[in-house]
């Protein structure tokens, strides 16, 4: 993925530990290639270069005879030490002289990993490294569902210019509230509030929610994006068997759960509650949730019921969107 999604990405203490693990299992497999790789690697210069494998073997017992030193009482320490050091300085001045004479680097033998600056550990002094953010961020956007979206749709390009259509300031105030609204909840975001995003068409309620999504991964939450139709597809083929392995559990336990275009799904009583259930579920547990429906309030009420209507009004912000199609504005362009 291109590094231009990864601009400011913050490791954060809510970080996913499940996206974590399995990006440091991959970190893990990494190392044990380049290990397995420079230890082919070393195994034909040996044969290739005899005197190589005997100057590092002079080179490792220098190591064992410190050792003895120290524990041998008959001999004075720091004489032996100093003898050590040296016999090991002019091996590697050996070892240098052999690998230059055949063209080859210093480090030759020692295993080659994709980062340098963490050796692909992830951490370098304790802190976690910049490559393992990346990594984490890749995987979470790849989770979210959103794909590209995530850098076709961002706070930077949403253009409120679209607002003074008809040259409606109140339409462009409101807008702009809200726009400013939408960017300091991604902005605070902490793993609680919802949101209930209202309006017609082509007015920027799937382009708000997916700017929420970018900015809330770059903190280091997990983000599950699914049009409401989609969701109740997967819950339904995992009750009537049809994917027995579907997995539903993501909608519960993603820190932001976003709902894009309620209402458009074929509304029976099996989607009206599992929506019901949904959010019970995560208002009960205090978790994030975001909602787009091109349904007015009233339409809404009628619809889902009034337990799921008195659900949204009570955990809920309200957002309406206001203005004119902006898909047919830019045909127009």
């Amino acid at each position: 993925m291109a590094e231009d999604i990864l601009p400011v990405w913050r490791c954060t203490k809510q970080m996913n530990r499940r996206i974590l693990s399995i990006v440091l299992e991959e970190y893990a497999e990494k190392r044990v290639s380049a290990r397995s790789e420079a230890e082919r690697k070393k195994k034909k210069l040996y044969n290739d270069i005899p005197a190589l494998e005997k100057i590092d073997i002079d080179i490792s017992s220098c190591g064992f005879k410190l050792m003895k030193a120290s524990l041998d009482e008959s001999e004075d320490y720091d004489s032996a030490l100093e003898r050590i050091k040296a016999e090991t300085i002019e091996l590697r001045e050996k070892r240098k002289k052999l690998l230059a004479e055949n063209n080859l680097p210093e480090n030759v033998c020692e295993p080659v990993y994709s980062c340098k600056n963490c050796n692909d550990t992830g951490y370098k002094d304790g802190k976690m490294c910049d490559c393992l953010r990346k990594a984490v961020a890749i995987l979470s956007y790849k989770e979210s569902g959103l794909g590209t979206a995530l850098t076709a749709q961002t706070f930077d390009n949403f253009n409120l210019s679209y607002y003074l259509a008809g040259n409606d300031s109140e339409v462009f105030e409101r807008m702009t509230n809200l726009y400013a609204d939408a960017k300091a909840y991604a902005n605070n975001f902490c793993g609680k509030g919802n949101l209930l995003m209202i309006g017609g068409t082509g007015l920027g309620k799937t382009h708000l929610s997916t700017s929420i999504a970018k900015t809330v991964i770059e903190k280091g939450y997990t983000v599950v994006y699914e049009s409401a139709q989609k969701i109740f597809d997967i819950f339904e083929d995992k009750k009537f068997g049809r994917t027995p392995d579907a997995d539903t559990e993501k909608f519960g336990n993603a820190d932001l759960l976003i709902v894009d275009d309620l209402g458009t799904e074929h509304i029976t009583q099996f989607t009206v509650s599992v929506l019901y259930n949904l959010i019970n579920e995560r208002c009960n547990n205090s978790k994030a949730m975001i909602i787009s429906t091109n349904l007015t309030p009233e339409e809404l009420k009628n619809t889902y019921k009034p337990r799921i209507f008195s659900r949204l009004l009570g955990e809920f912000k309200f957002m309406p969107f206001h203005g004119k199609d902006i898909r047919l504005q830019k045909l127009g362009e």
